[in-house]
């Protein structure tokens, strides 16, 4: 048996480059395939002027929960874009606090329609916003981020469906804002939400907390802010949405501004974060198919980080498999990217396509940090 394997490593060893070279072409081929197939069957969610409130059945009053600590480089700009939205019945229900001077800002802005709570150290997103929705007023409650710019054409195609009668919860998507849309980093973040969001179904299994309308009566049937959570307060929402049967409305056509993480290192922090919460709650809530996609992918990433060194006792055949694990997910992203820039009407990022590469390692070291995070007691429960 052993010269058995002897014998096939040394064959194998003999046409490894061919292996190699031959896996790569394939790959390439099947990227630039998919992605003309994808050019022709995708497009962008198209909004035109948006819809005309005078049409409406009905204008309920339409109160927007936010919980905003240490935003002090965000708030005035995101106050200043609720004031801006023409639809009369609205408020603000603000919960604000940190050691920036956020809660001092906002308190410039109270008002009958800006309602402003002061958030405490330790608080967290959850408490914040369980201490928001009472204090509130409307009859249709919508989610948002302090780091967020709210306009009438994304507020009014996010509201329209839940006016209307054909849902009690929307969620739209967001894009990044003006200033931020020349950075590498940032670009592929925009681009790839636009691939998402051209492939979006008419029902979705999960909201974006920083663009989402749901029916006052839905979250207080579901106690949807009741529970202790210190992280993943907007995908413990969703479980608690589609666990209690309640089908979610997708609206690709409302794109709230938002700020994107512009640095490597905040950027693996917030996919941190987020990876580590669809693996707690998702084991809690018996989401098997998204812990599944966090575990896959974590071995998968671990094989490509690990495989250097075990080629130390291994051999250097085993690097084989990892580059073209590698080169798989570096072509998914290439895809990704061009056919999102496509969708977003940007000519081709070459800066951003330069350092996929390297972007496809931050992906990975997300993924792997996020299962680490998990499974330490320390880190399990960070925001």
């Amino acid at each position: 048996m052993r010269r058995a394997l002897r014998t096939f490593y040394d064959i194998a060893g003999q046409y490894a480059s061919l292996l190699l070279v031959g896996s790569i072409a394939a790959i390439s081929w099947h990227t630039w395939r998919t992605w003309r197939l994808e050019l022709t069957s995708m497009a962008e969610p198209q909004s035109g002027a948006g819809p005309v409130i005078d049409e409406w059945p009905a204008q309920p009053h339409v109160s927007i929960l936010v919980a905003a600590w240490n935003e002090t480089a965000n708030i005035e700009a995101f106050i200043e874009s609720f004031l801006r939205l023409s639809y009369p019945h609205k408020e603000l229900v603000l919960c604000a606090g940190g050691n920036d001077g956020t809660y001092e800002l906002a308190r410039l802005y109270a008002s009958e329609q800006i309602i402003l709570l002061e958030q405490a150290a330790g608080e967290g997103k959850q408490r914040a916003l369980q201490r928001c929705l009472p204090a509130s007023a409307g009859s249709i409650i919508m989610l948002t981020d302090a780091d967020c710019e709210l306009s009438d054409l994304a507020f009014y195609e996010l509201l329209q469906p839940l006016v209307s009668g054909k849902t009690l919860v929307a969620t739209g998507v967001s894009e990044p804002k003006m200033q931020q849309r020349t950075i590498p980093l940032v670009q592929y973040q925009w681009f790839t939400d636009h691939w998402w969001a051209a492939r979006m179904p008419p029902t979705v299994d999960g909201v974006l907390g920083r663009n989402c309308a749901i029916e006052r009566s839905i979250l207080t049937d579901i106690g949807a802010f009741d529970a202790e959570v210190r992280t993943g307060t907007d995908y413990h929402l969703s479980r608690l949405l589609i666990q209690a049967g309640y089908s979610i409305s997708a609206i690709p056509q409302s794109r709230v501004l938002t700020e994107y993480p512009a640095s490597p290192r905040d950027y693996v922090r917030m996919w941190r974060r987020w990876n580590k919460n669809l693996l707690i709650h998702g084991l809690r809530f018996g989401a098997w198919g998204d812990v599944k996609g966090v575990l896959t992918a974590f071995l998968v990433y671990s094989f490509m980080f690990l495989a250097p060194f075990a080629t130390l006792f291994f051999g250097p055949l085993l690097m084989i498999p990892a580059v073209i694990l590698y080169c798989l997910a570096l072509g998914q992203r290439l895809r990704r990217v061009l056919t999102g820039a496509r969708l977003a009407r940007v000519e081709t990022p070459w800066r951003c396509i330069l350092i996929l590469p390297f972007l496809t390692i931050l992906d990975a070291l997300a993924v792997v940090r996020a299962f680490i995070d998990t499974v330490r007691w320390r880190t399990r429960l960070q925001w």
